[in-house]
């Protein structure tokens, strides 16, 4: 948690020092599909919603530039698990699933490379951070934890790196992503997790677009 809190508080100051010291200032809103793939369960497929801020480092076509997100996410994982009856006998499978809301922050440095008056190519990459907000986990039907991050099931912070790389027409950016995470998200002993054999660290995939008001 410390180390959290330090990294956190180190990105911000950098942001704040790279934004005074910024040549051309850009905005946007951004959205796209996020392909959840924790090792060991199956994928879950959510999506990504917020805004973003491009801060150029040189006032020239090619240039370095430091990039800062604020995104709603949705995460998670699926797995099939065993439906017994009241004898313990199996009778089928149940599809379970796990979905995990983050309100996530990713810091990038990148390089964008023009192409064309209206087209270039960008690569950037760095950490993010995230807060859990709120999340479920179902068996088909059946509910097993109502909020995953209040009911001592995973841990309400997250940090990892992430990268993009894309192409900017105009207005338009499309990027492909991945992130990392660095944590393993469960509490030890707040679910079945040693039980189960699980650790679903998240990996994601992620495919955006992003619209700039520049």
């Amino acid at each position: 948690m410390y180390l959290y809190k330090i990294g956190v508080a180190f990105m911000v100051l950098l942001s704040m020092v790279t934004y005074a010291n910024a040549q051309k200032v850009d905005y946007g809103v951004l959205g796209g599909i996020v392909l959840s793939h924790p090792k060991g369960v199956n994928n879950l497929t959510g999506f990504t919603l917020g805004a973003k801020t491009s801060l150029a480092f040189r006032n020239a076509p090619s240039h370095g530039y430091f990039d800062a997100q604020l995104k709603f996410t949705l995460r998670g994982w699926k797995d099939d698990i065993d439906e017994t009856d009241e004898s313990g006998n199996v009778i089928g499978t149940l599809d379970e699933s796990w979905k995990t809301y983050y309100l996530e922050l990713p810091l990038h440095i990148g390089y964008k490379l023009n192409l064309t008056d209206k087209t270039s190519m960008f690569v950037d990459i760095g950490p993010y951070f995230a807060v859990g907000l709120f999340g479920k986990s179902k068996a088909g039907d059946y509910e097993i934890i109502g909020n995953v991050f209040a009911d001592n099931a995973y841990k309400r912070f997250d940090w990892g790196l992430g990268g993009n790389i894309g192409i900017e027409y105009d207005h338009v950016q499309v990027a492909l992503g991945l992130n990392y995470s660095m944590m393993s998200p469960t509490k030890s002993g707040g679910y079945a997790w040693e039980a189960l054999n699980l650790n679903p660290k998240d990996r994601s995939f992620l495919i955006t677009v992003t619209y700039m008001f520049n």
